[in-house]
């Protein structure tokens, strides 16, 4: 996800390395924020295109998470835990307040990860403390680096 400035542009894509790679480079083509990207592995949910992060949030904010959210996922369920997450518990909350995102954070826990992007392209992270600096950039885990979890490598994009 990324911003033109004035609203979060989603792209979301689940089998193709090429296809993720063209979106990206295309993304800091046209970005006026940040890129954020995410990764799944399923815990919860259907494995499809509505599954993948990000979800919206509210009034033009949308969100990424990394974890197992404390929320009860119905089994056989078409929706993930994050999605749940937003609905239960973020509808209509001030995303880009600080004190909203600590007692979120104090609620998920501090294995979960959440990155928030705002319409202007602002990000917010929950726990961000938690992941780690991997040369410019910021991830939730480092977990891609050592294991083939996803339905390609990242190392697999890079040529």
């Amino acid at each position: 996800m990324y911003s033109d400035g004035s609203k979060v542009i989603v792209e979301k894509e689940l089998r193709s390395c090429e296809n993720f790679w063209d979106q990206f480079q295309a993304a800091k083509r046209k970005a006026e924020s940040d890129i954020v990207l995410h990764f799944r592995i399923s815990t919860s949910g259907k494995i499809d295109l509505n599954n993948c992060h990000p979800f919206p949030a509210d009034k033009g904010f949308w969100l990424m998470h990394n974890g197992i959210l404390p929320v009860d996922v119905p089994k056989k369920s078409k929706i993930n835990d994050t999605q749940i997450f937003i609905r239960d518990y973020l509808s209509e909350l001030p995303l880009d307040n600080d004190y909203v995102r600590i007692t979120l954070g104090r609620l998920i826990g501090g294995y979960n990860k959440i990155a928030i992007m705002a319409p202007n392209g602002n990000v917010y992270y929950i726990n961000k403390e938690r992941g780690r600096m991997f040369e410019d950039m910021w991830f939730s885990n480092l977990d891609w680096n050592a294991t083939k979890r996803g339905h390609f490598l990242y190392s697999e994009c890079y040529e």
